[in-house]
């Protein structure tokens, strides 16, 4: 049986509230369209070092993850805009093993995710953590603004090396002529 972490408060309303202003002026947003609407997101990987608070929010998110669910490992993070009447098909992940959401708001109607047919209410600050590349999930058609972030996971003993690896540093294996 594959589990569904569904967890409350797992970001506080004031880090949620921070994230939602954040990604209103981030000025390098992406956008993904999709068969049912466009979502704007704005990628972890382009969030720039110096803005601490919104690097610390992420970082602390990252690592609660990690603490609940030992041997992850970080692939990628967004923080995204559900414009209204977007949804999303149900689907597998197939670029990670794990899937974290959480809710950054609270405050519009429908755009519940669903997970294995499981309708999960939105709450601000509520994370839900599963095997996304094992469980189909979606999300309702969205009725208002939603705000989500998105975090995908790799399991770390699928990629772990079961034989070491030793690199050779002599000048001439790298090409340096001496």
């Amino acid at each position: 049986m594959l589990t569904i972490h569904n967890i409350g408060n797992f970001v506080s309303k004031k880090d949620c509230d921070f994230l939602i202003e954040y990604h209103k002026k981030f000025k390098h947003k992406q956008i993904h369209e999709m068969v049912n609407g466009q979502t704007i997101y704005v990628p972890y990987a382009l969030i720039p070092f110096y803005h601490l608070r919104t690097q610390f929010i992420l970082k602390k998110y990252i690592r609660k993850v990690k603490k609940l669910i030992p041997g992850l490992i970080h692939n990628h993070t967004q923080i995204v805009y559900w414009e209204d009447k977007t949804s999303m098909l149900s689907h597998r992940d197939t670029h990670s093993d794990w899937t974290s959401i959480c809710n950054l708001n609270d405050d519009y109607e429908g755009g519940e995710t669903i997970v294995e047919g499981n309708k999960f209410t939105s709450r601000k600050g509520r994370s839900l953590i599963f095997e996304g590349s094992k469980l189909n999930h979606g999300v309702d058609k969205v009725k208002g603004n939603r705000y989500t972030l998105i975090s995908w996971w790799y399991k770390k003993w699928k990629y772990q090396l079961s034989v070491p690896v030793t690199v050779d540093l002599l000048p001439h294996s790298i090409g340096v002529g001496i």
